[in-house]
């Protein structure tokens, strides 16, 4: 009997030792696909008429990586190219370590907030995308 609570006990004790400290997949299913830049909201200033269309996101979560493609003159998000990201939840961190929390709301809307310095009050970007 006594043998059998210590090994109980063992299996317990190894159990709650044992963490999962990896970074896991961020719940990003609902990304997957082409996204549209529609606006941006920050302490910024754009001219009226401001064709933020010209950037394109292409998410495969199924390699964790996004495309991203600029056709006009001007880079709104990132630099053309593919980035590969990690995360959790609904948290996106990318290899230079900008980091963006997303929202997807029904099945055309995707809001990417960038997580900013919280001393800095200039530096709050919110990119509104649709399909």
């Amino acid at each position: 009997m006594m043998k059998k609570w210590l090994v109980l006990m063992g299996i317990l004790c190894i159990s709650f030792s044992c963490s999962n400290d990896e970074v896991g997949d961020p719940e990003d299913d609902a990304l997957a696909g082409e996204w549209v830049l529609t606006n941006i909201t920050c302490f910024c200033f754009f001219e009226e008429g401001t064709d933020f269309s010209t950037t394109r996101l292409i998410f495969d979560t199924d390699a964790n990586k996004v495309t991203v493609e600029n056709s006009g003159r001007d880079t709104y998000f990132k630099e053309s190219g593919t980035y590969a990201y990690s995360g959790e939840e609904s948290r996106l961190q990318f290899s230079d370590d900008e980091a963006y929390t997303f929202t997807v709301k029904g099945t055309s809307s995707l809001q990417l907030v960038f997580e900013d310095n919280p001393n800095l009050s200039d530096d709050e970007v919110t990119y509104s995308f649709r399909r």
